[in-house]
């Protein structure tokens, strides 16, 4: 083996190192995000997201939650044995697509859901910080458990479900006007 394949295949091995330090743990955030709604830690919800973060909750015909909706809702359920497994990670610069699948229990008032989703989140480099700027989130199932056959069957469950995955379009098209 020639001295210059030797030191060429090191500089390659070194640089591709290097990149890998650089490139951020999208499993490592989400995790975080996840674990401060278990927490209901706002402080930490607040520096992971974007001020421009808008969220499509995944029981939504077209609604968006934004920062301040988002952080409302997180204040006011609770989020149990929550877990997220991450599905792919696109970098693209200062952006990164990353899609995960969640599998939570989520309880507000009287009543819980069992749910599996997958989300689709965007993060943003800001100045070396990366923040939630969207997410987009799709049922993987129905959600399970005593709800099920009251909300899904009956097609109420727009109207049922926790706002934290839905939101009364209403409230933002007047907040907004």
């Amino acid at each position: 083996m020639s001295y210059g394949i030797v030191i060429g295949t090191w500089l390659a091995l070194m640089l591709m190192d290097r990149r890998c330090e650089l490139q951020p743990n999208f499993l490592e955030l989400e995790n975080r995000w996840l674990q401060a709604l278990q927490a209901s830690d706002l402080e930490t919800l607040e520096r992971l997201l974007d001020p421009a973060f808008v969220c499509v909750p995944w029981s939504s015909k077209g609604e968006l939650l934004l920062k301040r909706d988002y952080l409302n809702e997180a204040r006011r359920g609770v989020f149990k044995g929550c877990d997220v497994s991450l599905a792919d990670v696109q970098l693209h610069g200062d952006y990164a697509l990353v899609r995960c699948r969640i599998l939570c229990e989520y309880h507000i008032a009287a009543k819980t859901w069992e749910l599996d989703i997958t989300v689709n989140d965007i993060w943003v480099n800001r100045q070396g910080d990366w923040k939630a700027l969207n997410r987009k989130a799709t049922a993987s199932s129905a959600p399970i458990g005593s709800e099920r056959d009251s909300v899904v069957q009956q097609g109420q469950a727009h109207q049922e479900l926790p706002s934290i995955f839905r939101l009364a379009s209403m409230s933002n098209s007047l907040r907004n006007s």
